[in-house]
């Protein structure tokens, strides 16, 4: 096929084409003009090529998860790098959540990066498209808090989070006598802190996180709201924990919002 030869002339309105133009593209309304490389141009009538909008294109970046595999990146990315070792991860995860790891393993989002001082024992490494997912999850459960937030020094907020902070011993006596039932079966348990605020926790929000702030306390000194980032609660909220886990024995406040196990 022998090449056609096109003319073109600068205009005010831009380029007009002239001389052997096929009949298919003299006939457009418009074209796109595509530059290939240089001196080399190709052009196509307009829309041939589809080109994926901007939700298209966020959608192909961004890997379809379920709220599970969102939740648990967002949980390994607070735990600090150096305590991200399989070995201390899975002490705080769920048999469930080691499920989902293992997804999130398989589709490369985590990795196991063996090297360094992690060359025997491995430490968990989330990739940079996990890390702004999980960032993503973050704002956007923070945001959901602010627009619906409870005061915590309400039974509302017991019931819902598991956890509630009263100032006063006269607000503490008036909650224990309103909530009297739900004290002496142990549902709901209240303890006074060294900052003499009364600290609430139901039973089971204190069952469920117990294990897992334990693991964050480790074998040095860590602070309430160090641990607090890396178990995903508000430090108030886990400062309700570990003063009842110092009632019962299992940590210790050795300096003024500093715990260390026992």
């Amino acid at each position: 096929m022998s090449p056609l030869k096109i003319k073109a002339t600068k205009t005010k309105e831009g380029v007009l084409l002239s001389g052997e133009i096929p009949p298919e593209l003299a006939s457009l309304s418009s074209a796109e003009l595509f530059h290939l490389r240089d001196g080399a141009f190709l052009i196509l009538p307009e829309g041939l090529l589809a080109r994926p909008t901007a939700e298209k294109k966020r959608e192909q970046a961004a890997p379809q998860l379920s709220e599970e595999e969102i939740s648990l990146l967002r949980k390994l990315s607070l735990i600090k790098f150096e305590n991200r070792t399989p070995a201390e991860v899975s002490q705080t995860l769920s048999s469930n959540e080691k499920k989902v790891l293992e997804r999130l393993i398989e589709r490369k989002l985590v990795e196991v990066f063996k090297g360094g001082k992690y060359s025997q024992s491995g430490v968990y490494n989330l990739s940079d498209k996990a890390f702004s997912i999980a960032k993503e999850y973050s704002l956007k459960k923070k945001e959901e808090e602010q627009q619906t937030k409870i005061p915590p020094s309400s039974p509302e907020h017991l019931q819902k989070f598991g956890w509630m902070v009263l100032e006063t011993e006269a607000e503490a006596r008036n909650f224990g006598n309103n909530f009297a039932a739900k004290v002496r079966s142990g549902e709901v348990m209240g303890q006074r802190g060294f900052d003499k605020r009364f600290y609430f926790v139901t039973k089971g929000f204190l069952e469920s996180k117990e294990k897992e702030v334990l693991s964050a306390v480790g074998k040095s000194e860590k602070s309430t709201d160090e641990i607090a980032r890396q178990v995903g609660i508000e430090p108030d909220g886990c400062l309700a924990l570990l003063v009842h886990l110092c009632e019962s024995g299992e940590v210790m406040e050795k300096k003024r919002g500093l715990f260390v196990k026992t």
